[in-house]
């Protein structure tokens, strides 16, 4: 397991940023376990990201985009539960840890895209998994394909794409890589008030992947870009575990 220590160094040498006012705002409503419905809905509306992500995964199958107004933010967790809050909040330190460690770690600028406008990846490719446990239990998912992982790790090791021959070498890098994500991640939620634990990172490869749901959790696909790369990255999580 990762500690707190280790997590603090990451951060430290890679200048991550802080966590956004209004997720901060967000996971100290759901931590006093009795979050007024009204209030988490006007952090929501405040911030634009946060509104679209909630609307986009509240959204019923077939129906017309939403327009972006405290109504609709209201109308959507009433529908959905306060669980969803938890998605929001904690997919957001997620998001923003990814984008900043490629940033810092690989001068590579991502930016998210709405999963629709995506092709699914169809070859075997490359999933890395970090589990967490603690106020909240959860998955994290990372996809991408062989060529990509490639390219990640020679910018890792500065070294040619034609140089890279070992299969080793580059998932070394890539876990690495997540290793990086992660401890970020992890220093957020404690930051946050919502303390986990998290699995050191995984890596497997498969042609048939299905996110890997938590029992009775919430779970949320974002879809990142960069000039040279696409990443699948999946969240599930269970926030009412005890």
């Amino acid at each position: 397991m990762m500690t707190d220590f280790d997590t603090e160094i990451i951060a430290r040498r890679f200048g991550l940023e802080p966590i956004p006012e209004s997720v901060v705002r967000l996971t100290r409503l759901m931590a006093s376990q009795n979050a007024d419905l009204e209030a988490v809905a006007h952090v929501i509306t405040q911030d634009s990201m946060l509104t679209a992500r909630l609307l986009r995964l509240t959204q019923p199958a077939g129906k017309s985009e939403q327009p972006a107004d405290g109504a609709a933010v209201e109308a959507a967790l009433m529908r959905s539960g306060l669980g969803v809050v938890f998605l929001l909040a904690m997919g957001d330190l997620l998001m923003r840890a990814l984008i900043k460690t490629f940033s810092i770690m690989l001068a590579s600028q991502l930016r998210p895209v709405h999963p629709r406008e995506v092709s699914p990846i169809r070859e075997e490719h490359m999933v890395c998994e970090v589990n967490f446990r603690g106020k909240v239990t959860g998955k994290i998912q990372l996809r991408l394909t062989e060529e990509t992982g490639r390219i990640l790790a020679t910018r890792m090791l500065g070294v040619p794409v034609e140089s890279l021959t070992s299969s080793g070498e580059k998932d070394d890098a890539v876990t690495e890589l997540i290793n990086v994500v992660a401890g970020n991640f992890l220093s957020n939620l404690a930051d946050a008030g919502l303390p986990c634990r998290l699995t050191v990172p995984t890596l497997y490869r498969t042609s048939q992947f299905t996110m890997r749901a938590i029992p009775r959790g919430v779970s949320e696909r974002m879809v990142f870009r960069s000039p040279e790369a696409t990443l699948f990255l999946d969240i599930s999580l269970n926030p009412w575990n005890d």
